[in-house]
């Protein structure tokens, strides 16, 4: 007789939400991160900001598909 490690369907169920849940808030906190260090670093002057946007202008120079001010900045 086989023997899985999920019983029923409950179970099997009850497991992917809690990987679901731990997987959404890592993302959260991944993104939320770097908005945090996006704000943070050009308010205190670390990054280099010209447009003020709190959007450090490596990162639209490097990502100028995403952020459209990027190709403004040369």
């Amino acid at each position: 007789m086989i023997h899985f490690f999920f019983v029923n369907c409950e179970d099997y169920m009850f497991f992917i939400m809690n990987e679901l849940v731990i997987v959404i808030i890592g993302a959260v906190i991944l993104v939320g991160g770097v908005i945090l260090y996006a704000v943070i670093s050009t308010a205190t002057g670390l990054e280099e900001d010209k447009n003020q946007n709190y959007i450090p202008d490596w990162i639209e120079k490097k990502f100028p598909s995403i952020f459209k001010s990027g190709k403004d900045l040369k």
